[in-house]
């Protein structure tokens, strides 16, 4: 409601949030209104894709306006693709999150988004979401200068340092996502690791970062409820 600027709601439940009044009562339902003088310095995170919007604010603990072009009314018919926008417009948001992403041309939206990072901006990046489908298909490709192929985990892989994860189950199935394989030219860091493998890496270019989150692990975290993972996200991102 705060990042979608809602100026009322109503509610059956008694809330207790600064950012709204109650205004009016009737039996069990309360009316509630933004109050002018509460003051919100949330960060800004432009999310660019589709289904990370479901569920990345309940994994950042709601610590971020994770704003994304289909919702609310800042962000009303703007282009879901990487290169609809300009360098100028990335530039206002810290953090670009790309989950499920598209672009028009790939050499002009990876160029964008390097450009974007040097000067000093956060990308969060997990392309466990294009893994599949004729288009905008990132399986046994290279983006960003880093290889990347859709890859299984084990069901109780060796995470390093040694978190309580949660296992990597899909309805009983295998787990399946994105696995990095880091080139001369991205030199990715692992941050964590699961059997050896990325599972959050980081990478500096220039004045800026770009995470690397492997093997859907934003998904994994919301679905199975995980607090540990949870928290380790939010920490490496840095909200």
């Amino acid at each position: 409601m705060e990042k979608n600027h809602v100026d009322y709601y109503i509610s059956l439940n008694p809330a207790d949030l600064q950012s709204y009044q109650p205004i009016a009562q009737y039996n069990n339902m309360t009316l509630y209104q933004i109050n002018p003088n509460a003051t919100t310095n949330k960060t800004k995170m432009l999310y660019i894709g589709q289904g990370w919007q479901n569920y990345m604010d309940q994994v950042l603990g709601l610590k971020a306006f994770v704003l994304h072009e289909s919702q609310g009314r800042l962000v009303i018919g703007k282009a879901t693709e990487i290169d609809s926008h300009s360098l100028e417009e990335l530039q206002q948001y810290p953090y670009i999150l790309l989950y499920n992403f598209k672009w028009h041309n790939q050499h002009d939206a990876e160029e964008l988004l390097l450009n974007y990072v040097e000067s000093g901006g956060t990308l969060v990046i997990d392309a466990s979401g294009n893994m599949e489908g004729m288009y905008y298909n990132l399986d046994e490709a290279v983006f960003l200068n880093t290889s990347i192929s859709k890859k299984s985990l084990p069901v109780n892989p060796k995470i390093q340092p040694a978190l309580n994860f949660s296992p990597f189950l899909s309805d009983g199935e295998t787990w399946y996502g994105a696995h990095y394989e880091p080139t001369s030219q991205s030199q990715i860091q692992p941050l964590v690791t699961a059997d050896g493998n990325i599972l959050i890496g980081e990478q500096k270019i220039g004045k800026g970062r770009i995470i690397w989150i492997g093997y859907n692990l934003v998904w994994h975290a919301f679905h199975l409820e995980n607090p540990e993972e949870k928290v380790l996200i939010q920490s490496v991102i840095g909200v």
